[in-house]
């Protein structure tokens, strides 16, 4: 999805737990390499969501599922998931022609990320919600409800006691019609990520 802008802090929420880098990430994922690359300024109080600065960078990848493609979310990597935040929140449709209008549009819409680590270090899953699609299920977290403004009007986190192992290919949960999906992750700098934006992705 080719123009996406959103506040990283908005988007996943205060990271204490991580180096925290970047404030925002603007346009695609090669627009945010080309940012890292050009040596811009970084806030002070942010100091890197990256383990290991001098030889990785942190990507997003941006998945959008229409209304008639599969609705279940598969792990896209192996990884570990220590903790999930649920944001409530706006459920706007996620066309990307909307998000591409709306600057901020999937820090507004309800959310679910998961945060962790894989072998390069941070990695995060974001499940966001849409029109008709504000229940999001996971199949390991049966204390996640979303989908319910009324009763739920803040930001809630939790913190598994045991971090949870998911292999790639895993299914992970599904939406209840189509949505987006949002990865953001650390990878070595030299990684070269196919740059081909709305291509088709199978399962």
């Amino acid at each position: 999805v080719k123009g996406v802008q959103y506040s990283l802090r908005e988007f996943l929420g205060t990271l204490d737990n991580y180096k925290e880098k970047l404030q925002s990430v603007s346009g695609s994922k090669y627009e945010l390499l080309e940012y890292l690359d050009k040596g811009n300024s970084i806030s002070p109080h942010s100091n890197l969501l990256l383990s290991r600065p001098s030889s990785t960078h942190l990507y997003q990848t941006v998945i959008y599922l229409s209304p008639s493609d599969y609705h279940r979310f598969h792990s896209p990597a192996s990884w570990t998931v220590i903790k999930r935040r649920h944001f409530p929140g706006k459920l706007y449709s996620v066309a990307p022609s909307l998000v591409r209008k709306i600057p901020g549009l999937f820090h507004i819409n309800e959310r679910v990320a998961f945060i962790g680590r894989w072998d390069y270090g941070f990695f995060a899953m974001v499940a966001v919600g849409a029109t008709n699609v504000g229940s999001i299920k996971v199949h390991f977290d049966e204390e996640l409800k979303t989908n319910n403004n009324a009763s739920c009007k803040s930001v809630s986190e939790k913190v598994y006691d045991t971090p949870i192992e998911f292999e790639k290919g895993d299914e992970f949960g599904y939406f209840n019609f189509g949505s987006t999906i949002v990865l953001i992750y650390e990878a070595p700098a030299q990684t070269n990520l196919d740059n081909e934006h709305m291509k088709k992705v199978k399962m």
